[in-house]
């Protein structure tokens, strides 16, 4: 005979270990995230009408890092070979 409260509870449980694993890695993006990454986020990233653009050519090394772990986080991506960065929506995005 199946034991409908053992699958209930474990799927309970499931549900609370992915909300909490989520939850950790919200908090450890947040955290990576330093002052010139949330400069760009707040700068271009406030839903922009029509798309917000920037390029890294005149940026420090440490500032193109700071992208870089943009982009690792899944913040920013980039959408075509020129390498020019902007926000689509509440994306940025890297055209």
């Amino acid at each position: 005979m199946i034991n409908f409260n053992f699958i209930k509870n474990l799927i309970i449980n499931i549900g609370k270990k992915k909300e909490k694993d989520e939850k950790d890695s919200i908090e450890k993006a947040a955290k990576s995230i330093d002052d010139f990454g949330r400069f760009l986020m707040h700068t271009f990233g406030k839903k922009p009408k029509g798309e917000s653009h920037f390029n890294s050519k005149d940026m420090s090394l440490e500032q193109k890092m700071s992208v870089q772990r943009l982009v690792d986080l899944n913040i920013i991506r980039y959408e075509s070979e020129s390498k020019n960065y902007g926000f689509t929506g509440q994306n940025l995005v890297i055209k």
